[in-house]
């Protein structure tokens, strides 16, 4: 396979027997835990939650799951960061 500089960036690409796709990451909305029900009972209670496939969206890069933890985390302790429009 040769690498192009007109090629699309920031793609993993799937191949096989000349076969070829675009893997894309997909993250579900995910929950998050009080400080008090960070344990693995709590956790598997919850799965069900984190596991739901409704609302999940393409992760573009770590940068956004980044940013998607720290506003779930600042959600959970009632503090509202700016909007990133």
């Amino acid at each position: 396979m040769s690498i192009s500089l007109d090629g699309p960036a920031a793609i993993v690409p799937g191949a096989g027997g000349g076969g070829f796709a675009e893997y894309r990451y997909y993250e579900t909305p995910g929950v998050a835990l009080g400080d008090d029900e960070r344990d693995p009972d709590s956790f598997a209670t919850r799965m069900a939650d984190i596991r739901s496939e409704a609302r999940q969206q393409v992760m573009p890069g770590a940068f956004a799951q980044t940013q998607k933890y720290a506003r779930m985390a600042a959600k959970n302790r009632g503090i509202e960061l700016p909007s990133r429009d």
